[in-house]
């Protein structure tokens, strides 16, 4: 496989030996990461800092200098939803579709903008307890679909509308997709990083990633000292429509609709702190992007998914083309 553009620097953390890093200080989260202020909603998605969960595998591959954007297909489950999407609008003529839908956007890695809303994935399936950081570069764009529509929209950073043929001008911008799936009773959000070109740099175990999840955690403790059992509201008013309240401050920084590893109960809010107080460290690296966008590349054959599998990376409806 063809190496990254990436150049890396890799520091070992003093610990030598431990795979977990000491536990951060108990001390009130400050302002900025309040549930309100991760509120994601669907016509305000621009997020210029991604966090993706990863496995231990994979965080090695990137020490040696392996790629961040690694898999076109999943070589268990085949094509994402995202990607069906992206092939049946293609077959019909979407612009916008036929540009995604070529070899320049095929690898991917999908991630959030909030690292404790992701951490806990589905009952049946885990993304990995190793996170690492995404900065895009400050003139990307970010495009956003919704499944059940078919439409698409896009971002630039600072979140303002831009037209899509700019868009369709200038795809060497694209940095990532904002999928939305609202299809059926498993309904989920994701950014799909999809332009290495376009991504600044990316980092692992460094202590903007520990202060990030000691705040996360500390506020998940202090969310828990103040909620009882509660039901969540619906994810497409969640998401759709201003906060108001704990319950939709909740749901609406989620990438998950019905999740029940996401109840909002003071036992789970708990044990997801702890889940985020205990992830590895078991080194310190920075890559800086050098990719040099490859121009517009082949048209991709049409998706095939091959099972069911529910996940925010995609949902699978059995082996067929879409």
């Amino acid at each position: 496989m063809k190496r990254t553009g990436f150049v890396a620097t890799l520091l070992f953390a003093a610990a030598c030996g431990s795979d977990h890093a000491s536990a951060p200080a108990t001390s009130p989260a400050p302002a900025h990461t309040t549930l309100a202020s991760q509120a994601l909603r669907n016509d305000h998605f621009a997020r210029r800092t991604l966090y993706t969960w990863t496995t231990a595998g994979q965080i090695e591959d990137l020490r040696r200098g392996g790629p961040l954007l690694v898999a076109e297909v999943s070589e268990i489950h085949g094509s994402s939803t995202l990607e069906a999407t992206l092939s049946d609008l293609a077959e019909r003529a979407d612009p916008m579709a036929r540009l995604l839908y070529t070899t320049t956007f095929a690898k991917m890695r999908f991630g959030w903008h909030a690292p404790w809303a992701t951490r806990l994935g589905w009952p049946d399936e885990q993304y990995g307890d190793e996170l690492i950081r995404v900065t895009l570069k400050p003139d990307a764009f970010i495009v956003g679909l919704t499944r059940t529509s078919g439409q698409f929209s896009a971002h630039d950073l600072a979140d303002r509308d831009v037209p899509l043929a700019d868009v369709i001008a200038h795809p060497e911008r694209i940095a990532a997709i904002f999928f939305v799936n609202d299809f059926g009773s498993t309904n989920y959000r994701e950014f799909a990083l999809c332009n290495e070109s376009m991504i600044e740099s990316w980092e692992y175990g460094t202590d903007a990633i520990r202060q990030e999840l000691a705040d996360e955690a500390n506020e998940l403790d202090a969310l828990a000292a103040r909620t009882g059992a509660q039901t969540l509201a619906s994810a497409p008013h969640a998401w759709d429509h201003a906060t108001s309240g704990i319950a939709d401050e909740y749901q609406a920084a989620l990438a998950f609709g019905f999740n029940p590893l996401y109840s909002l109960d003071a036992a789970g809010l708990r044990g997801l702190a702890q889940t985020l107080r205990s992830s590895p460290r078991r080194f310190v690296a920075h890559g800086e992007c050098c990719a040099q966008f490859p121009g517009i590349g082949k048209a991709r054959p049409p998706a095939i998914v091959r099972r069911r599998s529910t996940t925010y990376t995609g949902t699978y409806y059995g082996t067929h083309k879409r």
